[in-house]
């Protein structure tokens, strides 16, 4: 008997009517425009936040830069100024040298940083300083005038009242100090350097009562200090 081996037709698949099983190329497209957008927006935030870094990182520069220029040129400046006051110190040492030969060197050497400190403070040349102490004192912070007047600049103990002074008046830089003090308060009251000395040696009731009585002032006390003045000054031209 022959065997016979029937044949098996393949079967075609199923038909998918709905479509089910299609691939959705519109989707997948979707999906990757999103991945790039994201990738886009997450670049340009970090590339914002990087640039906002930056921008800080210069602002912050330039204020440093700036407060260290600032900061150089109050440096310079305090550098000139005591460059300025240790050349005119020098200065008015050697002229209270000149004055006073036989004075204490560390004595002249207070006396002419307070008289640097003082004038400057109070709109003085120093050379006018050194004159009144010379004709006042001669350059004595003990010295006591036979009406009491104290100091190198004779200040009256009256005026420790008027001013609240609490140090000693023999006290080199509270005398030139204070007496700086009065010396501008006369200037204040009647107008002129030489007025204003002239009140400082007699007395503003003095001085005043005399003006307006119609008299002369002036006692050569205000002539006497701008002499020494003139001389003083004159040393230090060439």
């Amino acid at each position: 008997m022959r065997t016979v081996t029937p044949k098996v037709h393949p079967v075609a698949p199923a038909e998918d009517p709905e479509g089910l099983d299609a691939p959705a190329p519109r989707l997948f497209s979707k999906w990757i425009v999103l991945g790039v957008l994201s990738t886009n927006l997450v670049a340009l935030l970090v590339v914002g936040g990087l640039a906002l870094v930056v921008r800080q990182e210069r602002r912050l520069l330039r204020e440093e830069l700036r407060t260290g220029t600032m900061q150089m040129a109050g440096e310079m400046e305090a550098l000139r100024t005591d460059v300025v006051l240790s050349t005119t110190e020098n200065n008015v040492f050697l002229k209270i040298l000149l004055l006073k030969p036989g004075i204490d060197k560390g004595l002249a050497r207070d006396i002419a940083h307070s008289i640097v400190i003082r004038a400057r403070e109070h709109h003085r040349d120093v050379d006018m300083v050194l004159a009144i102490i010379d004709v006042e004192s001669n350059f004595n912070p003990n010295a006591v005038s036979h009406m009491g007047a104290v100091g190198l600049m004779q200040i009256m103990p009256a005026w420790k009242n008027s001013f609240g002074i609490q140090l000693d008046l023999r006290h080199v830089d509270t005398s030139i100090n204070y007496g700086l003090k009065i010396l501008g308060s006369y200037e204040q009251t009647f107008g002129g350097i030489e007025l204003a000395l002239t009140a400082y040696n007699r007395g503003p009731n003095a001085v005043a009562l005399s003006m307006k009585q119609g008299r002369v002032p002036f006692n050569g006390y205000a002539e006497n200090i701008m002499r020494t003045y003139a001389r003083i000054k004159a040393w230090g031209r060439p």
